[in-house]
């Protein structure tokens, strides 16, 4: 995902606006935080560069700075230097002032919680599958068949074991669902919606258009697949597709409740044309999007950084594992 970021850099080269890229992976970024009687400072060193985080103007994290359980459940040492450095860079963030960001970090931490999602989604007038989350369910009657997927960050669990899916969607019954696991490990389970097809929305919120901008691509999800990651090898046959205003202006509204301006949002539109959303990824990935639309989402991005900035720096925030 590296490589989107580099697309963002380039296209702001192309403007004349001076960027650099912050990469907050091991061994790659360094930062450093003074608090004296004088006041604080924050600094950070990556590519041969010095940058104060007092003059970024306008900043877009592309990915959370990494933190894996997974890689590190056997190395306690591992797993505390990770948690560290996502504190370190967590700190240098908020020195940047919230309203220089595309999505300010604080916000995308809420706006990764699946459940907020789907209660933003329902206040922004979309439609959503009937849903149960938490670890018990005694007096649902859900309409079969029942799909449930992981409540936590996914992920740390996507390389996970020896599938290497291990937060996909699936079907369930709930009465052979374990009491005591459920209650060990809380879960989102849904209706299953009818799927014509699936559909992936890119949305970028500048603070000068009243609606976001959008581009979509959609694909089949085939005969027997519950999850369309497990589709083609995790990546489907996707095909430019676009929205109707409609939807659009419920994404920016769901967007401008969860603080974010950017995302990628998946629906799935039924046999009837009905858009069903289902989760919101605000640090997603897009570069086959982007391809699809010939550069529209590099673009986007890159000029909504550019209506942010009021100063000489954009500067672009990227996570690598």
């Amino acid at each position: 995902m590296g490589a989107e970021a580099d697309r963002i850099v380039g296209r702001l080269a192309q403007h004349g606006r001076p960027t650099v890229r912050l990469n907050t992976g091991d061994l790659e970024g360094e930062a450093a935080i003074r608090i004296t009687a004088e006041g604080q400072t924050a600094h950070a060193h990556c590519d041969g560069r010095t940058v104060a985080a007092a003059s970024i103007t306008s900043a877009w994290l592309h990915q959370l700075p990494p933190l894996s359980p997974t890689r590190g459940a056997g190395d306690v040492n591992e797993l505390a230097a990770e948690s560290s450095r996502l504190r370190m860079w967590e700190a240098y963030f908020s020195f940047v002032p919230p309203e220089r960001w595309l999505s300010p970090p604080t916000r995308l931490v809420t706006a990764g919680n699946k459940v907020l999602q789907l209660v933003a989604a329902s206040r922004a007038g979309i439609t959503v599958p009937e849903t149960l989350v938490g670890n018990e369910h005694r007096g649902w009657q859900p309409r079969p068949p029942l799909l449930a997927k992981y409540l936590g960050d996914s992920a740390p669990l996507w390389a996970a074991g020896r599938s290497g899916h291990a937060a996909v969607t699936i079907a369930v019954d709930l009465d052979d669902i374990d009491d005591r696991s459920l209650r060990s490990a809380p879960a989102i389970f849904q209706s299953l919606v009818p799927s014509a097809e699936e559909l992936r929305v890119v949305a970028v919120r500048t603070r000068s258009e009243p609606t976001a901008r959008t581009f979509a691509a959609s694909a089949t999800k085939p005969e027997g697949i519950v999850d369309l990651r497990l589709s083609n090898d995790g990546l489907p046959d996707y095909r430019r597709a676009e929205v109707g205003p409609d939807v659009t202006e419920r994404l920016t509204t769901m967007m401008d409740l969860m603080g974010v301006g950017f995302c990628s949002a998946d629906f799935v539109v039924t046999p009837a044309g009905d858009h069903v959303f289902l989760d919101l990824n605000s640090t997603g990935a897009w570069w086959w999007i982007d391809d699809l639309h010939e550069g529209e989402v590099t673009e986007a991005i890159s000029a909504a950084l550019i209506a942010l900035e009021d100063g000489t720096a954009t500067g672009v925030m990227s996570g690598t594992r």
